[in-house]
């Protein structure tokens, strides 16, 4: 009888409510992370497959092998005797999707994923920059989420919303200490609805009436003087390159005749994008990527013309948050017109993924092929080096610390000494306070600096440097920053200089 002994191991189990709840909380989350890694760069190249030797339907396995045996058996004896599976919806839909995110979530590419139709969309509205809300990206430090970037002509910069700004309720609920995904379910909503937002700017509530609108705009054009253009790209949408062609023409009825391209922090998108811009700077067969399959054949990209020939000079920004078609466009740019790049090294995202429509809207997001620069240069893990290296204040390329969970919250005093500290010596710095030092040591004259600080913002006055006071300075650095862009941005001002 001991040969039917069973051993079993004790786990919390996730009821149905809180099984619903955390696929919701996983949509949520993946539209915020998505939204956040192409502004930070971890970076998507994104086209559609179109091999029709491979569909959803085509089995890549005989379902008598052994290893389909094994799967099948465990399905069914979960399916059937399993005692939780009384709590699922839908056992063998569910059982079934749970097996596929885990062979994934095991095979190390963090690129390769299984979306559910709601996934898919959020993942593309993401790219696009196509959604209904009021457009803003934020980040969280610790209980406070700090707006990073406001988009242009979005409703909340209709609104008056400005970087820096920590959202405290949302329509008269308190949203610190909520999480992100919790605070974008708040926010998000139908078109033409109205949310009411309180921001703390500094020490002072600013209630807004914000009404929910489309946010699609992936590229922005501005004039720095009578011949230089501006022309950033956020990201890699559906329309970026028609959005792109507008303000070209309109840079050329201008007579602007030198660009600057920023693709700083632009985390990718879609390939036929990338090959729609890069085409507009290239003749007609020169190279804009290779592609190195998985029987390693290349496949190249070239430039279909069309191209501006009235830019007699062009300069590249690019930095850490650079990754996949934004590389691509400063190797395409660089390797053919040996076009100067800006700023610092990219981020590396050398791989592209494609996506597999699966049965009843699901689909497979994988990594199809590495790409290569047109001279063959591989980037994946390794970054494009700049040809004029500038670095921003030294501030910008600390962490933000944030409490761990094990941890106790920040309480530094006078001569303490922690990265926290060091991290609120270069804020400090940053914003014109002048501590002594900035190597993490808590001195006299960095708590002068502090208090300095907290007085002139009108917040009340503590020496002790909490989570409070790291979100405090964390949004008064993405002030500063949008409100004296000319003086910060040293990367915009060495283009500048390098085109006059």
């Amino acid at each position: 009888m001991d040969n039917n002994k069973v051993n079993i191991k004790l786990e919390k189990h996730l009821w149905p409510d809180e099984q619903r709840k955390r696929k919701q909380k996983r949509l949520i989350i993946l539209g915020v992370l998505v939204a956040m890694l192409l502004s930070f760069g971890s970076g998507f190249i994104f086209a559609k497959a179109a091999n029709p030797t491979i569909t959803s339907n085509t089995p890549t396995e005989n379902l008598s092998s052994e290893s389909m045996k094994r799967f099948n058996t465990v399905l069914s004896i979960l399916k059937n005797r399993w005692y939780f599976s009384k709590d699922m919806e839908n056992p063998t839909v569910e059982l079934v999707d749970n097996a596929i995110i885990g062979m994934l979530e095991q095979n190390g590419d963090p690129y390769t994923d299984y979306m559910t139709p709601e996934e898919k969309q959020a993942f593309e509205e993401a790219i696009n920059q196509n959604f209904v809300g009021i457009g803003v990206q934020y980040y969280q430090v610790d209980d406070y989420s700090i707006v990073k970037n406001v988009f242009r002509n979005s409703p909340a910069e209709k609104a008056g919303v400005m970087a820096g700004d920590i959202f405290w309720t949302v329509d008269n609920q308190s949203v610190v200490g909520m999480s992100s995904e919790d605070i974008s379910a708040l926010v998000r909503g139908e078109e033409n609805t109205k949310v009411v937002i309180e921001f703390k700017r500094d020490n002072v509530i600013v209630k807004l009436d914000i009404s929910r609108g489309q946010v699609n705009q992936t590229v922005f054009a501005s004039l720095v003087n009578d011949e230089i253009g501006l022309l950033e790209i956020d990201s890699f949408g559906l329309n970026s390159g028609s959005e792109v062609k507008y303000n070209l023409d309109m840079f050329t009825e201008q007579k602007v005749n030198k660009i600057i391209i920023d693709v700083r922090d632009n985390g990718g998108g879609y390939l036929s994008a990338l090959n729609q811009i890069a085409s507009f700077f290239l003749t007609k067969g020169q190279v804009i990527l290779q592609q190195e399959d998985v029987l390693g054949l290349i496949n190249q990209t070239k430039a279909s013309g069309n191209n501006y020939a009235n830019f007699e000079k062009i300069v590249l920004l690019a930095n850490e948050g650079s990754a996949s078609a934004s590389e691509v466009l400063v190797a395409a740019l660089h390797d053919n017109l040996n076009i100067d790049v800006i700023g610092t090294k990219t981020f590396g995202k050398g791989t592209v993924q494609m996506t597999e429509d699966l049965s009843q809207g699901y689909a497979l997001k994988y990594t199809a092929a590495q790409w290569l620069g047109p001279n063959g240069e591989r980037i994946h893990k390794l970054g494009i080096e700049p040809t004029i290296e500038v670095k921003l204040h030294e501030v910008f390329y600390h962490a933000i610390p944030l409490q761990k969970e094990d941890e106790e919250p920040f309480n530094y005093k006078l001569d303490d000494v922690s990265d926290a500290i060091e991290y609120v010596q270069k804020a400090l710095d940053f914003l014109g306070y002048n501590p002594d030092r900035t190597d993490g040591y808590y001195s006299l004259a960095t708590e002068n600096s502090l208090k300095t600080f907290q007085e002139n913002r009108k917040i009340p006055v503590n020496p002790t440097i909490t989570n409070e006071t790291i979100s405090q300075l964390s949004a008064a650095i993405q002030r500063e920053w949008n409100i004296n862009r000319e003086k910060h941005d040293l990367q915009l001002s060495e283009a500048i200089e390098y085109l006059q």
